[in-house]
């Protein structure tokens, strides 16, 4: 089956366990996907910049974040 519902990655940029062309390559194949790097995180980029992980998931998802609040 094909996705149709938007996709995003999201990966820490000093991620050492999956390369970046895994998501570029995600990215390329899966209709209406996107990417985002967190900085300063590395495999474990929600649970390690856990506030900015959040924030772009509300982004992509169109919901509101307040800092300390609750999606």
């Amino acid at each position: 089956g094909e996705i149709r519902a938007p996709v995003l990655v999201v990966s820490g940029e000093e991620d050492d366990m999956l390369h970046r062309t895994a998501a570029e390559r995600i990215v390329r194949v899966i209709p209406h996907a996107a990417s985002q790097d967190i900085p300063a995180a590395g495999h474990l980029c929600n649970l390690e910049r856990k506030e900015m992980f959040v924030q772009i998931l509300a982004q992509f998802t169109g919901q509101s974040w307040r800092q300390g609040g609750v999606l």
